[in-house]
């Protein structure tokens, strides 16, 4: 008999058997997890109408530098790496104290007109962000939603 299951359980179950295997391994016999436990479908009617009550409080820009233990030579372009370099995180905070946060792949840009703004008028859990939203809230309202979602499940 052929079993068929969606990618969510594939995922959900390889997951899990590879976290049972390591435990078993390491001798964490009573952290063996349940392969058949999988995660009731998001209700998304009901995560848009929580979303819909937060107000963006805060959009920051950081800038991390990192250093690498020892000078990398060079890379497939031909120029060497060095001792490291550095990256830009956004970051966006809402007034019930959420943060989503990425990597941004170019400059800080200006983003005060979105203050204020509720977070359901610019992501949809079923669509994902409206068209007025650049390129830096895609991927950090993104994980916004999943960090709320994540801590009120």
């Amino acid at each position: 008999m052929l079993m068929t299951m969606d990618r969510r359980q594939f995922i959900a179950r390889v997951a899990a058997s590879g976290a049972a295997s390591f435990a078993a391994g390491a001798g964490l016999a009573e952290a063996v997890m349940d392969t058949t436990t999988v995660q009731s479908p998001l209700d998304a009617a009901a995560a848009n109408r929580e979303f819909a009550q937060h107000r963006i409080k805060r959009i920051e820009w950081r800038r991390f530098r990192d250093r690498f233990p020892r000078s990398i030579g060079p890379n497939s372009r031909g120029r060497p790496v060095g001792q490291g370099g550095g990256f830009i995180v956004c970051m966006v905070t809402t007034d019930r104290n959420v943060t989503g946060w990425c990597m941004a792949g170019g400059k800080p840009m200006d983003g005060s007109r979105f203050i204020g703004t509720r977070l359901g008028s610019l992501f949809d859990v079923r669509q994902g962000l409206g068209d007025e939203v650049p390129w830096w809230g895609d991927k950090t309202l993104h994980d916004l939603a999943a960090t709320y979602r994540g801590t009120n499940t």
